[in-house]
């Protein structure tokens, strides 16, 4: 609206529905398609599911944007072999993960969002298989494509557009019940001081999710951060909301002190 992309809206004929992607009979689509206004052969490229009983189409993009790379960061490797190294270590003991990061690592991307994000990626096996298996096809083929290969079932809410008993999902606007399996997570990055005080508890807000039944109660991560409503990563977090069913620890240590220093 007004070339501002924080107060898009969703067309009118819109709706707002939680959605299951069940790993289960998922099937990679294409079709050819015309950008308006351009000569230019296109190709669609979309996951089709059922779900409560409708034909739901997924964009592989939107899988992208919400799931697999919802940062700069993340959206820059996913097209990179081998990608991570160069910009993290990993140590992983009993109930914490400690991410080493180098100074090629940006330090925006320490903020405790971004890192709820990068671990939970990599702590989810399949998650993570097919995130690091997107960079070969695009090498071999110029072709943002990969297979389903999702474990386990994943939960959004999205904005769809429904017709002849189908969903076309046009926008994720929350992804759901991400789970990740340490308590604690300690990061450090030489431009951490010892002397830094965080605001963290003034950027980030935790609401609790009412859940029925029982299941776990989990929590929305929200993000308001300094600086910037133009800065491509904080615009796509507005937009975008991830819900965790438990809040690990974050702790920043100086520079590249020990984890447990």
């Amino acid at each position: 609206m007004d070339g501002e992309i924080t107060t898009s809206q969703p067309p009118l004929d819109a709706k707002e529905v939680d959605i299951t992607l069940d790993p289960n009979g998922v099937r990679y689509y294409e079709k050819p398609w015309k950008i308006p206004g351009s000569n230019d052969p296109a190709t669609s490229r979309s996951f089709i599911f059922s779900s409560q009983g409708k034909n739901v189409v997924l964009p592989v993009i939107e899988v992208v944007r919400s799931i697999l790379a919802p940062n700069g960061f993340l959206l820059y490797r996913l097209f990179e072999s081998n990608s991570f190294p160069p910009y993290f270590t990993e140590t992983y003991e009993s109930d914490r993960i400690h991410l080493s990061f180098s100074s090629l690592y940006e330090l925006k991307y320490t903020k405790t969002a971004f890192v709820y994000q990068l671990v939970w990626l990599l702590t989810t096996r399949d998650l993570r298989q097919v995130f690091e298996s997107l960079a070969f096809k695009w090498l071999q083929e110029q072709t943002l494509k990969f297979d389903w290969n999702f474990s386990q079932p994943i939960t959004v809410t999205a904005h769809v557009k429904e017709s002849n008993n189908t969903w076309t999902i046009l926008q994720i606007i929350r992804v759901k019940n991400k789970r990740i399996p340490y308590e604690n997570i300690s990061i450090s990055h030489p431009e951490i001081q010892n002397t830094e005080k965080s605001n963290e508890a003034k950027k980030y807000t935790y609401r609790s999710i009412n859940k029925k039944g029982d299941n776990e109660q989990g929590f929305t991560l929200d993000e308001q951060a300094d600086g910037s409503t133009e800065d491509f990563d904080f615009v796509q977090m507005n937009q975008l909301s991830h819900e965790y069913t438990s809040v690990p620890r974050v702790k920043r240590i100086n520079g590249d002190q020990p984890s447990n220093g």
